[in-house]
């Protein structure tokens, strides 16, 4: 038995000798990086990851003698004596592959003194002299590997920020799998051979293809949509075909709502993926109420590729447990189709956590299909688009683009280049002489005439009484409640509400009713904030929509006349008369000051015109910055401060899980498990479906009526560590019309 040991006895009594791990991770880890032509680069990683084992003092820990001792930084400084500049990147994701990515700065590593006794984090190292466990891991049989050559540092140099720390995150990510991997198939094995998991099913893109012919003939032979449609639809379908054939690179899909590109895009990415033999599809998205429907709909599609998991969901709505081969895949996307979530791709894809990076080597020879791309927060734009950029160029992975408004982000192309020499250089799928959205025109839009004075409610409330089936989209949760009042008490039979103040379990319900009522010709009239202006399938003759964005506008005009039952539909843009907030972020007021300035120049805007749109967002791009303190991180390589500051969400937020009437069963089931052995997971996965977002505040009203719950984790139980998450007590603060209801308690909801 080897003196050195990896990792402690498993529960058969196999111990592992430190040799044999760093083989294993070694072999894994290059075995991930020779997908971007880096494999020596990942296999000197791999060796070097634990030699910070080699020594007294972390044998001691695997004998629980000891505790708090950093192994991971005496392996990176080994990193730098052994290959030098060339050994930069390892030696960062050497040093955070337990903690996390800290600096990609060069002097903040090389200046790194052992003999100071403690790290950064205030764990003891478990060396004072990287040469010491080199020569006792070359006494153990090991080989030094020398003469790698990295990207790493010419992008350094170059100060192409994103593209550098996108770099380490990839080597990084390949190292942190490998890692789990080997030491999940230890701690599994019954004998001398590592008893690896299995893999992911392999993507079988020719068969994906055949199987999408099939499905588009079905749905094509039982759509009731106009014929116009119906040919809109097929134009684009059979473009997307031809089109994945053309080169890897970055694309747009820049399509009218309601002319199928969920389809489309699927389209693209199987012909491209069997042409290139690519290794996976991604599929990103903004929302949940698009996920569920697109991931539904492609595993209908592929339903019976394979034994294992094709599609894999990865999101906060999916529910899996302990040993689901799901929940395996989406530790490391080993899976060939994936649908997720914007948050949760960029979100970790700026990250320097080992968890949530494990996955990001396995983005490399994909093709990664953004759906709705025109949501991207303006102030991240810039890293966002670069990181992306390196992505397609460095790790041969397609990039595609899919919208009704396609940000003109190719006029920033500079700007972006400045943090990835790349640039931002798209290529449009669907050639303009289509003409798509002239083809498309189903909806006549009427501007308002005085864009300095506002509509009071109860005369926009008169004017959709006047409507037999009518949707008004508005900007705030009190703009939609005030108006759904007045409504309800004309008609509550037929008056609706849907906001994010409703459990997602609610608004399912609602949208159910909504259909039903639509697809019967009875009255409907419907009130919603925005949460409906995307991957929701209504179709409406008459819309009315609070001034806006550019985007959201035409977003919610696709709700009106979707399937062109009707030569036009009407949406009618107003003005609110002030009172108060009127938009839930300056942001997003910003832009409907564009789009005022817009109509104050011409009158009027054509929504179908793709020049108004590109006029709309170079405007709208004119001042594009990064903020200062997501800047300085990514200026200085500062991996914990780019994490920190890179979010598409406000996540101070509170989880309130709701007393819905419809799952008051379930409601019940989860608050008596919370408050008997506190929350997991599983529980948050449950709870999704009827929780609601909001500001609890002491000393608030709120306050009073919740219940904090917390993790189950035995000592995070008894030390009640907050989760974020509270029960809602009061039945009435929960309406049966309207979900959360700030007026039952001093409720401050997301807006």
């Amino acid at each position: 038995m080897k003196e050195y040991l990896g990792h402690s006895k498993n529960k058969y009594g196999i111990e592992e000798p430190l040799i044999d791990h760093l083989l294993e991770v070694a072999k894994l880890a290059e075995e991930f990086t020779s997908r971007w032509r880096n494999g020596l680069e990942g296999y000197a990683t791999g060796m070097v990851h634990d030699l910070g084992k080699y020594s007294v003092l972390f044998q001691y820990v695997l004998r629980g003698k000891e505790s708090n001792v950093d192994h991971a930084t005496p392996g990176a400084l080994a990193a730098l004596k052994l290959n030098g500049v060339m050994g930069f990147a390892g030696g960062i994701a050497v040093e955070g592959h337990h903690g996390g990515l800290l600096s990609g700065a060069a002097n903040e590593l090389q200046n790194v003194d052992l003999k100071e006794g403690f790290s950064k984090r205030g764990k003891k190292y478990s060396v004072f002299n990287y040469d010491q466990i080199i020569d006792l891991f070359k006494k153990d049989g090991g080989v030094v590997t020398t003469g790698i050559n990295s990207d790493y540092p010419s992008l350094y140099k170059q100060k192409e920020y994103a593209a550098a720390m996108l770099y380490v995150r990839m080597l990084f990510s390949a190292l942190v799998d490998a890692d789990y991997l080997a030491t999940e198939a230890h701690f599994k094995r019954t004998s001398d051979k590592y008893l690896y998991r299995d893999r992911g099913e392999q993507l079988s893109a020719e068969y994906v293809v055949e199987k999408l012919l099939q499905y588009v003939e079905k749905i094509r032979m039982e759509s009731k949509a106009d014929l116009k449609v119906k040919k809109m639809r097929d134009e684009i379908f059979s473009y997307c075909l031809k089109a994945g054939e053309r080169e890897q690179g970055i694309y747009t899909l820049t399509a009218p709502t309601g002319t199928g590109k969920t389809l489309a895009m699927l389209a693209f990415a199987a012909v491209h993926a069997e042409k290139y033999k690519l290794d996976r599809i991604i599929f990103v998205l903004p929302y949940l109420n698009i996920i569920e429907q697109t991931a539904s709909e492609y595993e209908t599609i592929l339903n019976g590729l394979a034994q294992k998991p094709y599609v894999l969901q990865d999101h906060s709505l999916v529910e899996t447990t302990e040993g689901d081969f799901s929940k395996l895949m989406a530790e490391n996307w080993d899976a060939p189709v994936i649908v997720t979530t914007t948050v949760k791709f960029f979100e970790g894809l700026f990250s320097n956590r080992s968890t949530v990076c494990r996955r990001l080597h396995n983005l490399t020879r994909a093709v990664v299909l953004f759906d709705e791309a025109q949501t991207m927060p303006r102030d991240l734009v810039l890293p966002t688009l670069a990181t992306l950029s390196y992505l397609n160029k460095k790790y041969n992975t397609t990039v595609v683009f899919s919208t009704a408004t396609q940000p003109a982000y190719d006029d920033i192309s500079e700007k972006i280049s400045k943090y990835a020499a790349c640039g931002w250089k798209p290529e449009e799928i669907v050639p303009s002489e289509l003409e798509l959205f002239e083809k498309s025109k189903r909806v006549r839009v009427t501007w308002p005439e005085d864009l300095h004075s506002g509509m009071p409610w109860n005369e926009i409330a008169t004017a959709l009484i006047n409507e037999a089936q009518v949707c008004s989209i508005v900007n705030l949760k009190k703009h939609a409640k005030t108006l759904f009042s007045i409504l309800n008490n004309y008609d509550p039979d037929s008056t609706f509400h849907i906001s994010t103040n409703m459990c997602p379990a609610h608004r399912l319900s609602v949208l159910a009713s909504v259909k039903q009522r639509l697809s019967a010709q009875k009255p409907c009239r419907l009130v919603s904030t925005q949460c409906i202006e995307a991957g929701v399938n209504l179709d409406f003759p008459v819309l009315y929509r609070a001034m806006a964005p550019l985007e959201a506008i035409i977003q919610a005009a696709g709700r009106c006349n979707r399937d062109g039952r009707a030569k036009f539909g009407r949406c009618i843009v107003f003005n609110p008369l002030l009172d108060g907030k009127m938009y839930p972020t300056s942001e997003y007021e910003h832009a409907s000051n564009i789009v005022k300035r817009l109509l104050l120049e011409k009158g009027q805007l054509d929504i179908y015109s793709p020049d108004i749109i590109r006029e709309y967002y170079k405007l709208l791009f004119e001042d594009i910055h990064v903020p200062d303190r997501l800047k300085e991180s990514l200026e200085i390589l500062d991996f914990e401060g780019v994490a920190r500051n890179y979010r598409w969400i406000d996540n101070n937020n509170a989880n309130l899980l709701v007393p819905y009437d419809d799952e008051k069963e379930l409601f019940n089931k989860l608050a008596q498990e919370a408050r008997e052995n506190g929350i997991n997971k599983a529980w948050e996965r449950q709870a999704r479906i009827i929780s609601v977002g909001a500001w609890v505040k002491k000393g608030g009203q709120l306050y009073d009526i919740v219940e904090p719950v917390f993790f189950a984790n035995s000592m995070a139980y008894k030390r009640k560590e907050e989760s974020g998450w509270y029960i809602l007590l009061d039945d009435k603060a929960y309406s049966k019309k309207i979900g959360l209801d700030p007026e039952s308690g001093n409720i401050e909801t997301i807006a």
